[in-house]
């Protein structure tokens, strides 16, 4: 692969492993580590069960999410696939993915990928549309959390219960995903 060439959603598709884009510039994702998935399966099912009498869905990874400046989403040149994403609006799913923001998007950081994600992703998401995000990062007892829609960012430590700004009455309490 060309590191001077950008490239679009049908590129990645033909490549193995998993693979994001943002603004062309490739990225290859790593296979997660067994406490990141712990986490992710954790807050994944208090999600579910939050959301089970609701209209929102959640996802996990790997789900494609095509975020654009148009909304043409045929063969986008930014393709990402947050670790747990929140729709609410139904008519941003399409069979192959989520076109346009989720809603609630969180990113469970590993060495490998913390600086994409703190970096790249969360700017990314916030000119985007996601209304909320929580990042992760297991190797710490907090969770950073940004409001985009208030403009706030706030990091509970593993004494607090996190309460999303979005969901009301949705809470989990940190240590019960970072231990």
């Amino acid at each position: 692969m060309k590191r001077d060439k950008l490239y679009i959603y049908s590129d990645i598709k033909t490549w193995e492993g998993r693979w994001e884009l943002i603004d062309g510039v490739p990225f290859k994702t790593p296979a997660p580590s067994r406490i990141h998935q712990e986490i992710s399966g954790e807050l994944f099912y208090q999600l579910r069960n939050f959301f089970k009498e609701d209209g929102c869905r959640v996802y996990s990874a790997p789900t494609d999410v095509f975020l654009r400046e148009t909304d043409e989403y045929a063969n986008p040149d930014t393709v990402v696939q947050p670790d747990i994403l929140v729709v609410c609006d139904e008519n941003k799913l399409m069979d192959k993915g989520v076109k346009g923001a989720p809603d609630f998007i969180v990113e469970i950081v590993s060495p490998s990928t913390a600086i994409k994600d703190r970096n790249q992703k969360r700017p990314l998401y916030q000119k985007h549309g996601v209304k909320e995000l929580w990042i992760i990062d297991p190797a710490h007892p907090f969770i950073e959390q940004y409001d985009f829609i208030a403009g706030t960012e706030r990091v509970w430590s593993s004494e607090e219960e996190i309460q999303s700004s979005l969901f009301k009455g949705f809470s989990v309490n940190v240590n019960s995903l970072i231990k």
